[in-house]
């Protein structure tokens, strides 16, 4: 063991000896039957459901912090400020700013701030709430660099200081792996082997949320596309991402194990500042659908020749709450495009494309050949999701939109573009 190591658990066992064990960073705190939090107050937390904030300091908390609930001990819910789908312990005014960050991985509660992933830095907490969702505490924050969000669990960023979102937060799914905190509540149905034909194939349907997906296409002979996923999640209280698409009919069968899947359905990311949150012209958060893979040709001798396309992915939920929100640049939960359906013997269909990050329709992907189906554009805006294209092998039904909420003290003021249209709740606290 190193030196300077042996100093240092010399030095930690000494304090919890003392009666009192000062953290910096949160993977110093294990003493708890689960992985705990460095809160602000250099003291270590864990989970407990019984404190209105949802943690609980451990007993070798100084300060006469020691066994109180976070949020009651120290004051972290001083100022009224109680962010929406987390509990209010989440907001701690003596966070620290964060900056420069490129990478936000909701699985590990990690960040990458340019030297890859690693846990956040002193003064700032990163924990998974134990409810599907992955919470940073956080002061101020500046997005001043495009950052890409990753994992499974959905996405609550809590700022007791300003957000400014200049460059771009992608919580989008990249065709089939969907966006963190998706859902399959509104998984597109399907497509399905035309039994008549004997090699025919149906397209997937489209993944729902805010917006119904679209039916897949119909084989040529008789069988009938999957249908389009269903809406779900109206309500405010609700914070969960999109659907996937359904998988184009028999694409089991494709050896590369990846043509005719659904696209991935949009992540879900929640911003709560208690000062402001503004999206400059030059800003954009977005969590669209992916688009729906294109079906496979498995050669003309196979016993099922080719494949038809998988159904695009919905778009997900942005939830943008502060007393005061300015959105100048780009909010988007748009559907991704189905795949299109192969030609036996001949071309591949095409990739649906993932969701565009403006008020546009993501375009269906083309058909391998004549006579086979093209995938069906993605829901954008109020304009629906399109079933996919008729055809021996058929294309996908496009993704429906997803939800976008801001939640402020008064009307948020809107210049910018978002697509859907945003749910106003200007009741807050």
């Amino acid at each position: 063991m190193h030196r300077w190591l042996q100093l240092f658990v010399l030095l930690a066992t000494a304090c919890r000896a003392a009666g009192t064990f000062h953290c910096e960073q949160s993977d110093q705190c294990n003493g708890g039957p689960a992985a705990g939090t460095c809160e602000p107050t250099g003291f270590c937390s864990f989970l407990d459901p019984s404190c209105p904030s949802g943690s609980r300091y451990d007993t070798y908390a100084g300060d006469g912090l020691a066994g109180g609930c976070v949020g009651d001990a120290d004051g972290g819910i001083a100022g009224g400020f109680a962010p929406s789908h987390v509990a209010p312990g989440f907001y701690k005014p003596n966070a620290s700013a964060l900056t420069h960050v490129m990478t936000i991985d909701t699985s590990s509660q990690q960040l990458d701030l340019g030297a890859g992933l690693q846990p956040p830095p002193t003064g700032v907490a990163f924990v998974d709430d134990g409810a599907g969702h992955a919470v940073l505490s956080v002061g101020e924050w500046m997005v001043d660099m495009d950052v890409r969000v990753t994992g499974a669990l959905s996405l609550v960023v809590v700022a007791a200081g300003p957000v400014e979102v200049s460059h771009a937060i992608d919580g989008s799914a990249d065709l089939e792996v969907s966006g963190p905190g998706a859902a399959d509540v509104g998984l597109g149905g399907p497509g399905a082997f035309d039994a008549i034909s004997g090699y025919f194939d149906s397209g997937g349907g489209g993944g729902g949320f805010g917006g119904s997906g679209s039916d897949g296409g119909t084989a040529s002979t008789s069988g009938g596309g999957g249908t389009g996923g269903v809406v779900y999640g109206a309500d405010e209280s609700s914070f969960v991402g999109g659907s996937p698409g359904g998988t184009g009919g028999t694409s089991d069968t494709c050896p590369n194990g990846i043509a005719g899947k659904g696209g991935g359905g949009g992540g879900a990311i929640q911003i709560s500042s208690a000062v402001s949150i503004a999206i400059t012209s030059t800003g954009a958060i977005d969590a669209g659908g992916g688009g729906g893979r294109g079906g496979c040709n498995n050669g003309p001798n196979a016993s099922n020749p080719a494949t038809a396309g998988g159904g695009g992915g919905a778009g997900g939920e942005l939830f943008i709450e502060s007393p005061t929100v300015v959105v100048m640049g780009t909010l988007t939960a748009n559907g991704g495009g189905g795949g299109g359906g192969a030609l036996s013997g001949g071309n591949f269909g095409g990739d649906g494309a993932d969701a565009s990050r403006a008020a546009s329709a993501a375009i269906g992907g083309i058909a391998g050949g004549a006579g086979e189906g093209v995938g069906g554009t993605g829901a954008f805006d109020a304009t629906v999701a399109m079933v996919g294209g008729i055809g021996a092998n058929a294309g996908g039904g496009g993704g429906g939109v997803g939800r976008i909420w801001l939640r402020s003290r008064g009307v948020a003021s809107t210049g910018g573009t978002i697509s859907p249209a945003a749910q106003l709740d200007p009741q807050l606290p």
